[in-house]
């Protein structure tokens, strides 16, 4: 098994981080209605 270096793993940890939170964003970008909702029971 290959052996990966502390770079590969942040990389790879940042990239899966981006990924996530950019599938969050798009998420709430197409559910505004939703969102909006959301925030006005939470206060």
């Amino acid at each position: 098994m290959k052996e990966f270096s502390t770079f590969t793993w942040i990389s790879i940890f940042a990239l899966s981080a981006m990924l996530v939170n950019s599938v969050g964003i798009w998420v709430i970008y197409k559910n505004k209605d939703w969102a909006e909702k959301a925030k006005e029971e939470d206060v």
